[in-house]
This record gives C-alpha cells, structure tokens and sequence, in this order.
C-alpha cells in the first residue's frame, strides 16, 4: 500500500505507538513470527491448511474493495467515478475468466502463489498463462508496499529510504529468496506464516479498523464478515468441477489485479480524497457514524 502521509498526519502518528490497540495490532498485524512457529511446532494437515488459507486469501482479496464500498465518504467518490472503480475493475474480472474458459488446456496450478507448471514456451502464447509473470511482479510490490506501509505507520518519523529499502529487502528475502534457497518443510512453513499469513492478516486487520473508526463500532464485525465471505469462497473453490478448474484460476488472478488496485487507491495518502475521508479513520481523525 502506497504510505505518503502528510506532515500533519506524521505529527499525529508521532505519538502514537498503536494503529488500534495492542490486542488487536498483536493479533492481526504483529503476529507473523508467532504464526510461522506454531505452523513448524504443531503442524496442520495439508488439507486444513489449505482450506484455511483459501479462506484467509479470500478474506483479504475482498477487504479493501468492501472496505472502500462500506466507507460513506469515500463511497460518494467512488460513485462519481464508476469508470475507475466500477467499470474497469468489473471489466479485469470478466476478462480473467473468459481467459480461464478459454485457455484450452489444463495446468498444474499451485494454489497458493497461483504459478503453472509450463511444459511448453508456446504456453505463453495463452493470455491466461501470459498473466500470471504479470501477478507474480505485482504481487511482490504489492507485499513490498504493505511492508514499507506498515513501517511508515509505526514510524512516521523514520527515514522514508530506510524504510522503502527495508520492506524491500523483507519482501525479497521471505517471499522470494528464501523459498529459492531452502526447500525443507520447516522453514517453507516458518515463512508462509511470516510472510503471507501475515499480510492477510495485516489487510483485514487494517480495513476493519478504518470501517470501525468510521461506523463506532467493534471492528470484529467487519473481520469476521470478511472471514465468513473468504470462508464461502473457499468452499466454492475446493467443492468447484473439475473443469471449472481453469475459469476460477483466470478469476482469482484478475479478482488480484483489482485488489492491487484498490489496495493502491483507498490508502494512498498523498490523494487528499482519500485524507478526507480513510485517511482519517486510520489516524482515529473522523468522526464516527452513530449507526
């Protein structure tokens, strides 16, 4: 998430050691460390962990496009401007999964990164297959932004370089280099914990607290509603036909463009749209809804 706060909003964060409280930052943007041992400790049975992690994914997928939706004043935005958050969205969606009915073959997809197992150069050749390189870059700047988004968060005062290099290095090294490097079972799980339970972790945690800050009430509502609909969702994945197989794959990885973009709009900072409205409620700015 692109993090450019303004002087004013720094001065506010300056004294704050919280985004909402420590519980609530110990649990759902903290706690990666703590995850990624319980996962080496008391390891889960594949198919759970699995489910699980759909469900998560999902969940996170869907938590700044509804917490942009749900937002009232950023809302009002967004419908004077369907083309940017409407139409086009909806259009990268539709396209991902003509792309996925239409590939004509089926590919060993890992579930997790959503790479394919390309036996063949001419395989690019299939817009389905041409997309995924595209996802895997964005993806890992997406995790890079979160990361250096983060550190801004809890360190407006710190040397933004500092910062962009750390969440580089970060991003570089658990998401990338050490799954390159090592392939024991103990330290893929340490780092899946770490690096990707985390970030989705961190996205749900954040939007609940916007939407919480902007409604005043308990930010467990819009969690859970987000858990509940990434739950659903997994189910639709593990229990779709087999030959719908490819159609999802194409829906998932255009549904991840559109979560890049939101991700991208509704904490940009530097946008005074969005100081106005979200920006506020993560700096505990607004003021609450009583409904």
């Amino acid at each position: 998430m692109p993090w450019l706060a303004d002087r004013a909003v720094q001065r506010h964060r300056s004294s704050v050691i919280w985004v909402h409280g420590p519980l609530w930052d110990g649990f759902w943007i903290l706690s990666g460390p703590l995850i990624g041992l319980a996962l080496v400790l008391a390891p889960v049975p594949t198919p759970v962990l699995l489910a699980a992690f759909i469900g998560l994914n999902g969940g996170h997928l869907l938590a700044p496009v509804a917490m942009a939706w749900s937002h009232d004043g950023f809302r009002q935005i967004m419908l004077a401007q369907k083309m940017k958050y409407v139409l086009i969205p909806a259009a990268i969606v539709v396209m991902g999964g003509v792309f996925g009915a239409t590939v004509g073959k089926t590919f060993q997809v890992n579930p997790i990164t959503l790479s394919v197992k390309v036996g063949d150069w001419s395989d690019y050749a299939r817009p389905l297959v041409a997309l995924l390189p595209l996802y895997f870059v964005w993806n890992a700047y997406h995790f890079c932004m979160q990361n250096y988004g983060f550190l801004r968060l809890y360190r407006p005062g710190g040397d933004r370089v500092m910062a962009i290099q750390w969440a580089m290095f970060a991003t570089l090294f658990g998401l990338i280099i050490v799954p390159e490097l090592f392939h024991q079972a103990q330290v893929s799980l340490f780092f899946f914990g770490l690096v990707i339970v985390n970030h989705q972790l961190a996205a749900i945690g954040l939007s609940s607290h916007v939407w919480a800050n902007c409604w005043g009430r308990s930010p467990l509502w819009f969690a859970g509603a987000l858990l509940a609909a990434g739950a659903a969702l997994a189910w639709l994945m593990l229990h779709a036909a087999a030959e719908a197989a490819m159609t999802i794959i194409g829906l998932r990885v255009t549904a991840g463009f559109v979560h890049f973009l939101y991700d991208r709009w509704v904490y940009k900072i530097s946008d005074p749209q969005v100081q106005a409205t979200i920006g506020r409620d993560i700096f505990c700015l607004g003021t609450a809804h009583s409904g």
